[in-house]
């Protein structure tokens, strides 16, 4: 057993500020200790933020520091993100949630969560939601107050929420915070109605606005990791100088890891890795190494050809930012057919789904299945946590699985779909979605791997 201090960011409401707080928090704390971070949820956006902060990138090292794939060949042999874990009570258990949290935190000293939504919001019951998962690795919440012009009202919120909670509210923090002698009235309320203490306020500052992104996300880490880690340094000053850290972090106990267990690889499985295909789930690859893969990355956009393999996976992120690219790496593109129509496994999701068509906006791609994938202007029908059933010959011993959809993309004069039976977590309705052909299985779900271990409700 080990002691680690630690604290779950969670808010009020969606847009109070959490990544940017944790941002900020892990650019001041890479100065006083071991830092490492976790999301709550599904997203792949966030971690990549925080992977930002704790690479702590330089300008003409910031590629290499990535670790994209930089050529012809040049397959990397090592997982080239930082080990950051998405910590989500529908695709696991609690037992395997916690196990996941400890391995996560085994060499650090100080362990930042970002959550996500408010910290009450999940599925029906509050399932999957921030105060769920914190209760489960009983990592204590400091919870984000968006400043409001209201006193006793505004106290009376936050105490409903920390009586409605699983988990345990050990601070609040008032975001967004234009007033001092609000702050300091809101502050009195707050403490004296809900015995919570108030750790301090983070001034309204224009310059912690994270940059537009597409379609409310932006990949391009390269371009953007500048800009994020002035934000994350301007907010780390703030808390610095508003925020008792003392008050914000809680010493909880977690098991250590056993001696790591080696896994005896017999077979490789190729994963896409650029700026276009950057969407996988950590515990996605542990998954693979475990059942006797071992992994080598690959390019679509820059390598000319793939490597050999018992296993193709092309993972999500926006091709659509990247047409030109992938468009004009024509060697690749025929290459990726070829694989797909070998009856080697290919599976392929969202964006590598995309790529798997005639073409993206109208640009070339791969060709292998028929249709024009476009982005359009509202999110797509199929938003949220699935349990999915794969098709009996695909690679995977289990069949049942589960996953999530977030996109905005949808294909244009392709054919009807025969990839998977989907049911949504949130209203039971099923449907068939993606292709299935010749073992490549395409769908623009995300799929959790270590959900196909177990019944997740059995453990």
């Amino acid at each position: 057993m080990k002691w680690i201090n630690t604290t779950t960011i969670s808010a009020m409401t969606t847009n109070s500020g959490k990544t940017t707080f944790t941002l900020g928090l892990l650019f001041l704390l890479q100065k006083m200790g071991k830092v490492c971070s976790c999301k709550v949820g599904p997203d792949f956006i966030d971690p990549m933020f925080h992977n930002v902060v704790l690479s702590n990138t330089l300008t003409n090292h910031r590629e290499e520091s990535l670790m994209l794939p930089g050529g012809s060949g040049s397959f990397l042999q090592k997982d080239p993100e930082p080990s950051i874990y998405n910590l989500d009570s529908f695709f696991e258990s609690e037992q395997a949630l916690n196990r996941r949290f400890s391995n996560a935190v085994q060499d650090t000293e100080y362990v930042i969560v970002e959550g996500v939504m408010g910290h009450l919001d999940g599925l029906k019951g509050g399932w999957a939601s921030t105060d769920e998962v914190s209760a489960i690795t009983k990592s204590p919440v400091t919870l984000l107050v968006e400043e409001r012009p209201s006193i006793r009202t505004l106290a009376a919120m936050v105490d409903g929420v920390i009586k409605n909670s699983r988990s345990i509210i050990s601070s609040v923090v008032i975001t967004k915070s234009s007033s001092d002698k609000l702050f300091q009235m809101q502050k009195e309320e707050i403490e004296a109605l809900t015995g919570i203490s108030v750790a301090g306020r983070l001034p309204y500052d224009e310059g912690l606005k994270i940059p537009s992104r597409h379609l409310g996300l932006n990949t391009d880490m390269i371009k953007l990791s500048d800009e994020l880690l002035a934000i994350s340094e301007r907010c780390a000053r703030l808390i610095n100088d508003h925020i008792n850290l003392n008050t914000i972090f809680n010493e909880i106990e977690i098991n250590t890891a056993a001696n790591p267990i080696l896994y005896k690889k017999t077979k490789r499985a190729a994963i896409s890795r650029d700026e276009a295909f950057c969407f996988m789930y950590r515990a996605n690859i542990e998954w693979l190494e475990e059942n006797g893969y071992d992994i080598v990355y690959f390019s679509p956009m820059r390598d000319k050809f793939l490597p050999e393999a018992d296993f193709y996976y092309l993972c999500g992120g926006y091709p659509e930012i990247y047409l030109k690219g992938l468009s004009e790496n024509v060697p690749m593109r025929r290459a990726i057919k070829e694989v797909c129509g070998s009856e080697i496994p290919v599976l392929a999701e969202c964006g590598g789904f995309m790529y798997l068509h005639d073409s993206i906006e109208d640009h070339p791609m791969t060709g292998y299945f028929k249709g024009n994938a476009k982005i359009g202007r509202r999110m797509n029908r199929r938003f949220g946590y699935e349990y999915l059933s794969l098709p009996d010959e695909f690679i995977f011993e289990n069949r049942e699985l589960r996953g999530h959809e977030f996109h905005y993309g949808y294909i244009e004069s392709g054919g009807d779909e025969n990839g998977m039976m989907v049911r949504r977590a949130s209203n039971g309705m099923e449907f068939l979605s993606g292709h299935y052909e010749n073992n490549t299985l395409g769908s623009f779900s995300h799929l959790y791997f270590p959900s196909l271990k177990r019944d997740l409700l059995q453990e």
